[in-house]
């Protein structure tokens, strides 16, 4: 199955959500599944991402109930997100530090 891991945070930002993201990918794709990371990318950052990282728009830390969420900014991110859904995935599941899993099939 295709799946896509839509996340805030990723790597090189760490944190629960990085790590969760990251393991459930990893156990995934030992499973037999095609696993997409979705998620922004910091200012600034150059490196080139390894195989199964998509990164959309600028993703920036802002502050939120004592303390610091990233936020994904972009003039095209709708257009990018549609254009990756509908050549790429059957399946997404959204992570974020303030909700559970959200998962579209």
């Amino acid at each position: 199955m295709k799946l896509a891991l839509v996340t805030q945070s990723y790597y090189p930002r760490f944190g629960g959500v990085t790590e969760h993201v990251e393991h459930s990918a990893r156990e995934l794709r030992a499973r037999g599944h095609e696993v997409t990371i979705v998620t922004g990318r910091p200012p600034g950052y150059r490196a080139p991402d390894p195989e199964g990282v998509v990164r959309l728009g600028t993703s920036i830390m802002v502050p939120f109930q004592g303390a610091f969420v990233d936020l994904t900014l972009g003039p095209n991110l709708r257009r990018e997100l549609s254009f990756l859904w509908s050549e790429r995935r059957s399946t997404s599941c959204t992570c974020t530090s303030r909700s559970r899993p959200r998962c579209r099939f």
